[in-house]
């Protein structure tokens, strides 16, 4: 079996952002569109699997729809902000996916999975940083 952050790393990769031209808002309109209809396709695989796979796999596909949409976005808006919150989606996505695999376990070993998925989130989204000092 794959470590957790083993998963959380290999998510990470996959949606990694692809570099997009200016978008008309034709094509804007026309890629929510492509995203939409490849969400709904995907979704219907789903379906055929057991519970806990089929709430795992739904939680990819809405993961990777979110993801889509902020680098939909993010080429459109070039500006600081949109980079910024693409970075934080594809955190969010990589965290919720992450915290839905570790539902297959239990006990000690679906908290501490917990717990290695959040610390790879504050990592992902702060960077490593020093310890803080307690104030007396």
């Amino acid at each position: 079996m794959r470590t957790p952050l083993a998963l959380i790393l290999s998510l990470a990769s996959l949606l990694a952002v692809p570099a997009h031209a200016q978008l008309s808002p034709d094509q804007y309109q026309a890629e929510k569109k492509r995203i939409s209809a490849a969400y709904k396709a995907d979704r219907k695989a789903c379906g055929a699997m057991e519970k806990q796979a089929r709430k795992v796999c739904e939680t990819d596909l809405k993961a990777r729809r979110k993801v889509a949409r902020a680098e939909l976005d993010a080429s459109v808006n070039s500006g600081g902000r949109a980079q910024n919150k693409l970075h934080k989606t594809q955190a969010k996505a990589t965290l919720d996916v992450a915290l839905q695999k570790c539902k297959a376990l239990d006990g000690a070993h679906e908290r501490q999975c917990k717990r290695d998925a959040r610390a790879a989130h504050d990592l992902s989204t702060t960077g490593p940083s020093a310890p803080r000092e307690r104030r007396s």
